[in-house]
């Protein structure tokens, strides 16, 4: 039996508050707000609402089996983007069942965290079997496929770090739900926001890393995880298994970027995976397929 999913990252809204508050005042969201509103970001997501609701049509008419989400709907964390943006994708939650993960923008400061916004938010698909009633992980049977959703958002301090963290009580929950037998009997597909490698191979860079990405692979390897989709990458890409990692990797790149306006379609089988990308096309204002990967699976996945 296929499984198809539409796998979504990076919209990136520009729908922060026109008024902020005392308590909104963080260096990192005033450097993350000049950035947004009158440097490079700020032309390459003019048209973020826009794409945004061309991506919804698109999504409905191919009618996926579910939705996943990887992250950083958000520009600065505020709530009321995060209300925006599920104004914005209100048919997709309410008609499909999804998985989201919140990115480095939506968890971009620790009262972005601690309020817990993107989290209500985005409930309708934060459903889940989960362990010792922690929010993350969590895991979404469907059909022959478990959608594993892991935090690797973590807020910071400084502007220049975007490091992320799953955590070392995290994993440890991780692992004990991958050997669930609701998890463990169906093919498990890790989601994060941020990856394992870069397009070309190597690591993601220093100060944009997991920093625990290598003890996360460790645990997908042990437990036979078939692939990890992620996003914080702009343009998408895609690496097979190989003989030192047995699962996949799946970027979607961002949906709302100027000239990238990517999302990933996966059509599981029973060894591969379809990857196809469907890009937006501003002259007609739709999402249109453009290319399409076949990755064969590691044995026994």
């Amino acid at each position: 039996m296929s499984v198809r999913l539409a796998q979504i990252s990076d919209l990136h809204l520009p729908l922060w508050p026109s008024r902020w508050r005392q308590q909104d005042y963080y260096l990192k969201r005033l450097a993350g707000w000049l950035n947004m509103r009158w440097l490079l970001r700020s032309a390459n997501f003019r048209l973020a609402a826009r794409v945004t609701h061309a991506l919804v049509r698109d999504i409905q008419l191919r009618r996926p089996d579910a939705v996943v989400l990887c992250g950083d709907v958000a520009c600065l964390g505020f709530e009321e983007e995060f209300a925006a943006a599920t104004r914005l994708l209100r048919p997709l939650l309410e008609n499909f069942p999804g998985v989201a993960v919140p990115g480095n923008h939506d968890h971009y400061v620790a009262d972005s965290v601690n309020r817990g916004g993107f989290e209500q938010h985005f409930a309708l698909w934060q459903r889940g079997v989960r362990l010792e009633g922690a929010t993350y992980p969590f895991a979404l049977p469907l059909n022959n496929l478990a959608l594993v959703a892991v935090n690797s958002a973590r807020p910071s301090t400084w502007p220049w770090d975007t490091r992320g963290e799953v955590g070392a009580h995290q994993l440890k929950r991780l692992q004990d739900l991958l050997a669930c037998p609701v998890v463990h009997n169906r093919r498990c597909v890790l989601i994060t926001h941020y990856p394992l490698l870069l397009a070309d191979g190597r690591p993601e860079t220093r100060w944009r890393r997991l920093v625990d990405a290598e003890a996360l692979a460790e645990v997908l390897a042990r437990h036979l995880v078939a692939a990890w989709l992620h996003g914080h990458r702009h343009h998408p890409y895609s690496h097979p298994p190989d003989l030192h990692r047995s699962f996949a990797l799946l970027c979607c790149g961002s949906a709302t970027q100027r000239r990238v306006w990517s999302y990933l379609e996966l059509e599981w089988q029973e060894h591969h995976v379809a990857v196809r990308r469907r890009c937006y096309w501003l002259a007609t204002d739709e999402f249109v397929e453009v290319d399409e990967t076949v990755i064969q699976l590691a044995e026994g996945l």
